[in-house]
Formats: structure tokens, sequence, C-alpha cells
């Protein structure tokens, strides 16, 4: 029987999660990706309702937590301080984090 296998192109949220998911079934991968070097920056990822389950799955979630930046939320900001708009952190994986550590 021949081992299925995949090229993955990108590898930034959805191509390592891909490959996990695609390994843990039996096929051969390699993702490929452009870029010449790792982003060491970049944006908080809000895991909630299914991504946060797929972490869950993946046996992640210590991890996950452990690498947590404490956002509070987005805020938009004047020049002079005061706030236009405010979008406060309401993600699953904070209240998980809180009742942890309690």
């Amino acid at each position: 029987m021949v081992t299925p296998s995949a090229l993955i192109a990108g590898t930034s949220i959805a191509g390592p999660a891909l490959a996990y998911w695609l390994e843990r079934y039996g096929w051969r991968t390699t993702i490929v990706e452009r870029a010449p070097a790792l982003r060491t920056g970049g944006q908080n990822v809000d895991l909630k309702g299914a991504g946060l389950q797929v972490i869950e799955r993946m046996g992640l979630e210590d991890q996950v937590r452990a690498a947590y930046t404490g956002e509070l939320g987005l805020e938009f900001v004047q020049a002079r301080g005061q706030a236009l708009a405010r979008f406060p952190v309401g993600d699953p994986m904070v209240e998980r984090a809180r009742r942890a550590a309690r």
C-alpha cells in the first residue's frame, strides 16, 4: 500500500495544523514556505470556539496557556489618549486560565 502524501504551502497557522492531522492519520507531509526567515513578531491568535477545541484535541492546551500574553483586548486611541473604541477579551481561554490559576 502506498502512503499518501501532501505538499502544504505556508507555515502560518493552518499549514502546520494540517500537517499535524494528516500525519496523525498516516500521511507523509512536506511544508514549504517562501519567507526567508521565521517571523518573530505578529498578532495574538484568538482562541475560542472551534479553535480552542482543536488546541485541546492536539494536546497543546498547556503549551498555549504557558504562552498566554495576558492581552486584555484591543483599544483604538486618539493622539490625546481618548479611547475611540474598545474590544475587551471575551475569550474562553482567558476564563480557563483564570480558573486554573485559582
